[in-house]
């Protein structure tokens, strides 16, 4: 699934919130709602919301995402029959 540009609900391990409540000051209220502007085979890559710096991001390991949540944007349906 393609997730660049997507806005993700992210469901974190422990060590996961420790990460980035301590590294990107995310607030520690569970679970993390943030943009994508990358992923690759090593996690995703997040918009950390700098003021003033929007095109910072930060890689959030895979290893560290339980679950998340999007809504899934399809621009063309193929073979979809009703």
């Amino acid at each position: 699934m393609k997730l660049d540009g997507q806005r993700v609900l992210l469901y974190l391990t422990k060590e996961g919130e420790d990460y980035l409540h301590r590294i990107a000051n995310f607030p520690s209220i569970m679970p993390v709602i943030t943009d994508v502007a990358e992923t690759d085979d090593f996690g995703l890559w997040i918009r950390r919301g700098r003021e003033g710096d929007p095109t910072s991001v930060l890689l959030l390991r895979w290893q560290f995402i339980l679950g998340m949540e999007t809504s899934v944007r399809m621009k063309k349906a193929i073979g979809w029959k009703e």
